[in-house]
């Protein structure tokens, strides 16, 4: 319990690290004797209260300091693989070799740029594996993530499915020039429903049953093999109804 009392004064992770901090060092025999993680929760918030501890708040990208605690995983294993400490494109990569050694082996990786931790930042990651907090997606950004992912891995995929940020696919195309590229569906709806709205059909689209399965259908042309897709396209068009046909 002493170890949670002085991690609540001395630190500012949150609740849940000190505690599992401190639980790494009880013997197992005397574990039954440690008090839950609401009790011990409850202590180190009244304890910070009463010190009066402010958490800081970085205000510029400068401001953004990772604690040596933060930089190894709870077992010393090396966790920051990269920081380039620029104040005006800062990236973090974080990773520790054993996941390395998963991504390196891995024969299809699947990307997203998507998901938002603020307004600033975004969270990038390959499938079960977390590659780094970038603060910009301009095409040198990912330029450079891939560029030190890549040095650290011995082998490279098969495969690799993005979204349609132009960015990442030219980046991937030029440092992975034998990896086949695939295109996220979901992504690829988002983009026809985009298309929808801009084109004024969306009215339609919840509204008429018949122009909505046919709108529908054209996601449907990502499982027609290649040679086929125009085929399949000029049918769709042919068989869709006026109220479609007729905008531009």
């Amino acid at each position: 319990k002493s170890n949670i009392t002085s991690g609540a004064t001395t630190s500012h992770d949150p609740p849940r690290r000190i505690i599992h901090q401190a639980l790494l060092n009880v013997n197992k025999n005397n574990g039954s004797a440690v008090p839950n993680y609401s009790s011990n929760q409850r202590t180190i918030e009244r304890r910070r209260k009463k010190q009066d501890i402010p958490i800081p708040t970085p205000i510029t990208f400068t401001d953004i300091n990772i604690p040596d605690e933060l930089r190894t995983t709870n077992n010393g294993d090396r966790f920051l693989l990269y920081d380039n400490g620029d104040s005006s494109r800062r990236i973090i990569i974080l990773s520790p070799d054993e996941d390395l050694d998963r991504l390196s082996n891995s024969e299809h990786w699947h990307c997203d740029g998507t998901f938002k931790a603020c307004l600033i930042i975004t969270i990038s990651f390959v499938h079960n594996y977390f590659i780094s907090y970038i603060l910009f997606t301009d095409e040198d950004t990912y330029g450079e993530i891939f560029d030190i992912i890549l040095k650290n891995l011995s082998q490279r995929p098969k495969s690799i499915t993005i979204d349609f940020e132009k960015a990442v696919e030219n980046v991937v195309r030029q440092q992975l020039p034998m990896t086949t590229i695939g295109f996220c569906f979901f992504h690829f709806k988002k983009a026809l429903w985009k298309q929808i709205q801009t084109r004024g059909l969306q009215q339609l689209f919840l509204e008429n049953h018949e122009a909505r399965h046919y709108l529908k259908n054209f996601a449907c042309l990502t499982f027609i093999p290649e040679q086929f897709v125009i085929i399949e396209f000029e049918r769709l068009q042919a068989d869709a109804p006026d109220s479609i046909n007729g905008i531009k």
